[in-house]
């Protein structure tokens, strides 16, 4: 634009201090808004996973109300398995197919839940569950496998489910005193553990965990703490035996705690295990 005099204003440019002062205001509220936005999509991760978790402890406590059983499936050596119960084949099937003889290795239609919650005609090996997957879920434990490393996979990816079924009850509370450590989880047992899941659904219900996440299942087996899917340390979704899911608190080198128990330790518990 010219002046009066026909001289053209001469425009003032930044300073190069003013322009690393901008810079500066600029990364320190990156800094501010970064975390926060990992924490914002974390939430929703975290919540979405808590209805997932959900809608399938739904579907387990209706096939067991529909069908008077539970949906359990037992490996090549008569033991029963968590996570074979619903799910997909999961896209490591291979692994599965050839380690220990293929023990732990079942189609997706064969898997009870999976068949019950969706049309099992249409169910193959590649068809892929969503619903059974933990939106941060990103690392495989292999929980009852021994002699596999930790999988630098999602759980989803690994056996077709980030949810492990709750198998403490019948694999803790239905072995008989005294019997050796190798009877644990004998899918023999589980009519008994049935027994005792139904009467244990007269109480209590809000607190009896059917459905566990993948790192609380681990902690829970090896008695320790552990960070949980949602980047916060012994924070896991549960679903429970009432029908809701709740994200919680869980000291998992107890099977039991105020809020939540993985097995029933108040009587007459002592008395269901003469059964």
């Amino acid at each position: 634009m010219a002046d009066r005099s026909g001289r053209m204003r001469g425009r003032r440019a930044f300073t190069l201090v003013e322009l690393l002062v901008v810079v500066s205001i600029i990364g320190i509220l990156l800094s501010v808004l970064l975390p926060s936005l990992r924490d914002f999509r974390e939430h929703a991760r975290t919540v979405a996973c808590q209805s997932h978790i959900g809608t399938v402890g739904k579907g387990l406590i209706n096939y067991a109300l529909e069908l008077d059983t539970f949906p359990i499936t037992s490996d090549g050596n008569g033991k029963a398995v968590s996570w074979r119960y619903g799910g997909w084949t999961g896209s490591n099937r291979q692994i599965w197919k050839v380690h220990e003889g293929g023990t732990y290795y079942i189609p997706t239609q064969a898997r009870p839940l999976s068949a019950y919650m969706f049309r099992a005609g249409q169910l193959t090996d590649n068809t892929r569950l969503p619903v059974f997957r933990c939106p941060s879920d990103t690392l495989s434990r292999r929980v009852g496998t021994k002699g596999l490393a930790l999988a630098e996979i999602p759980t989803y990816e690994d056996i077709g489910t980030s949810y492990h079924l709750n198998w403490h009850w019948f694999g803790i509370q239905t072995v008989l005193p005294g019997a050796p450590d190798e009877q644990n989880r004998d899918i023999n047992q589980v009519p008994r553990g049935e027994r005792i899941w139904w009467k244990y659904m007269q109480r209590n219900v809000s607190r009896f965990v059917t459905l566990t996440e993948d790192p609380a299942e681990f902690g829970l087996g090896n008695r320790e703490q552990i960070e949980g899917n949602h980047r916060k340390f012994s924070k896991h979704n549960f679903a429970f035996l009432d029908g809701h899911a709740e994200y919680l608190y869980a000291d998992t080198r107890s099977l039991h705690q105020r809020e939540w128990t993985v097995v029933d330790e108040t009587p007459p518990y002592k008395e269901w295990r003469t059964e």
